[in-house]
């Protein structure tokens, strides 16, 4: 095994390795040196709590939350940056107040200051926090070689590096912790205590540490870290008081943001937000779910499969083309018995393709186009006699048949409704960083077909529950954005409203669509709100039309007001996620120990 004490050899040693390994022995050995920051003469106490313990307990909080939290380091980039600049300044104004013979406290300064510069993927610096912290110990192992053997019983790189998160929340010393540890842990919590300045909320943070004891709110870990820096310059009292009041506080508070109309999705094509922040397609849910009719349907959609593939055979795509692209369209969604039916997508192409059917017969007749050969025609006929029983067949396919026996919109009112849901469509399908050309694709195809076809009340349902159900998603992106990317002025405590979100039954509508990926708001909300601004004409007129879309008029001016910037005088104020922080990202030089 790599000797530790040196930090060629270390950095070397860590190249080789994710680098979430370096984050989390880096972050770890500080954390074990961190009692020692405040070996100083007692007169100095005061000082040494503001200048030096608050500093260093920041990094050590911020390199641990990286290593705790991987996903999130991206959010973390600029709060390390700041971190590790003040825990190394209070390691150099650290050595006033030591004993000559006493360095022990600077070195677990730099070790704290290391750590968070680590916490950026910095090999160099997390090679450096290990030998701080090895000097810090003087002599003493600080378990470096024990929690890299921890790490090392998975193989793969991918493994490694989730079982490194999950070493950084087991007990800081594996076998104990020696006992001149536990002397500078009982003298620090001693002088903390008696500061009398709501240091236990740190006290509490660290013997969690110390005991491998999980997270007991992961929101706080984050938002701890993520304070201005105007705040942590305010001192212990300022920081601590604060820490203390999103504790207590902030969860509830943020629960009366937003809105409780913005509505589930409903029957028709389902969207979510993707991996990469992006508006994409949900997965089919299983045909058997409760409320379709499984006897009827396994007995006509082998007939229905057939049909269509027997009408795909028999078409001619260049007489019929647009025919001939809705029967592939409509064949793709029901075939293959290893994958599950979206229904309300169906539903939707079964529309498109009577208005398709009906046009090839309009052009037939007046001899625009030659007949269909009587084989593709028995395939037509048969699959729009089937797909009615199908679709009535399932409980989504009947909410939006008897959605469309209700729909009251005159032709005029389903006409402006159609332009106006494709001049969003058009601006979706251009807008390639919020949504899946995919998913774009369904909303425009459902907007086209709005009040067309045979049965126009069909394509209109169909079309206002597709808007309605990409609404949800985009409109309430841009609202959970604005409401904690903006309104929050702090990004620490942006995420525990997000944190606290995730939590709530009140907004279970937005939350079921975002999924795992609603801390991704932070990354993606300036483009829905950019998008829903841009284009809050056509979602106004929508949204006053259409009694299923109104909920979105109050969420669109929340989304104006927030995003656009507001003028006082000659002075615009405005805030936007990407400025939540002050600290420029950097990659910061690296101090000698």
């Amino acid at each position: 095994m790599v000797n530790f004490e040196d930090r060629v050899a270390t950095h070397e040693w860590f190249n080789k390795q994710p680098s979430e390994v370096a984050v989390v022995l880096a972050a770890r050995a500080a954390l074990r040196v961190l009692p020692l920051v405040a070996q100083t003469n007692e007169e100095s106490a005061e000082q040494v709590l503001s200048v030096v313990v608050l500093p260093c307990f920041r990094a050590a909080a911020v390199s641990w939350a990286v290593a705790k939290y991987p996903g999130l380091g991206s959010n973390l980039t600029s709060a390390a940056y700041a971190a590790h600049v003040a825990a190394h300044r209070a390691g150099a104004l650290n050595m006033p107040f030591l004993p000559s013979r006493n360095a022990r406290s600077s070195n677990a300064a730099d070790a704290a200051a290391f750590a968070a510069a680590a916490a950026n993927a910095n090999t160099t610096a997390a090679a450096n926090a290990i030998a701080c912290a090895n000097d810090a110990a003087i002599g003493s192992d600080v378990c470096v070689a024990s929690d890299v053997t921890a790490i090392e019983q998975e193989s793969g790189t991918t493994s490694r590096a989730a079982r490194a998160a999950y070493v950084a929340d087991t007990p800081l010393w594996p076998g104990g912790t020696p006992i001149w540890a536990l002397r500078a842990w009982e003298q620090l919590k001693t002088l903390l205590s008696a500061a009398q300045e709501d240091w236990e909320v740190w006290i509490a943070w660290y013997e969690d540490r110390l005991a491998g004891q999980p997270s007991a709110d992961a929101d706080l870990d984050i938002a701890r870290v993520m304070l201005t820096d105007d705040l942590w310059e305010q001192g212990p009292k300022a920081v601590n008081a604060e820490i203390r009041r999103l504790m207590q506080a902030l969860p509830r508070a943020v629960q009366d943001e937003l809105s409780e109309s913005i509505p589930h999705q409903g029957a028709g094509p389902h969207f979510t937000l993707g991996p990469a922040g992006m508006i994409a397609l949900v997965p089919a849910t299983d045909i058997d779910a409760v409320g379709n009719n499984i006897a009827r349907i396994s007995q006509l959609l082998p007939l229905v499969r057939r049909a269509a593939g027997d009408l795909i055979g028999h078409l001619n795509p260049n007489a019929f083309p647009e025919l001939a692209r809705d029967i592939a369209d409509y064949h793709a969604a029901v075939a293959g018995d290893e994958m599950p039916i979206a229904w309300g997508t169906v539903f939707g192409l079964g529309v498109m393709l009577e208005s398709a059917a009906e046009a090839a017969r309009r052009k037939i007749e007046d001899r625009l186009q030659p007949p269909l050969e009587d084989a593709a025609q028995a395939a037509l006929d048969a699959i729009l006699t089937l797909h009615g029983p199908l679709i009535l067949a399932t409980a989504e396919g009947r909410e939006l048949a008897e959605a469309a026996d209700n729909i009251r919109l005159t032709r005029e009112e389903q006409a402006e409704l159609r332009d106006n849901a494709q001049a969003v469509a058009t601006e979706l399908k251009n807008a390639t960083e919020i949504i899946e050309p995919r998913a774009a694709k369904v909303v425009e195809d459902a907007a086209e077909i709005i009040g067309k076809g045979p049965h126009p009340e069909r394509g209109t349902v169909f079309g206002i529950s597709t808007m309605r159900n990409v609404a949800v998603g985009i409109v309430g992106v841009a609202a959970v954005s604005a409401t904690f990317g903006i309104g929050i002025i702090h990004a620490g405590a942006a995420l525990i409203a997000i944190e606290a979100l995730k939590k709530s039954e009140k907004f279970s509508a937005v939350t079921s669509m975002l999924g795992e990926n609603i801390d991704r708001v932070f990354r993606i909300g300036a483009a829905y709100r950019s998008f829903v601004v841009t284009n809050q004409e056509p979602l106004r007129r929508i949204a006053a039309n259409t009694t299923q879309l109104r909920w979105m008029l109050p969420h669109i001016d929340r989304i104006v007001e927030e995003t656009l910037p507001k003028r006082t005088g000659a002075v615009t104020i405005g805030l936007d996620l990407t400025n939540v922080t002050t600290v420029p990202q950097a990659v910061p030089k690296e101090p000698g120990p």
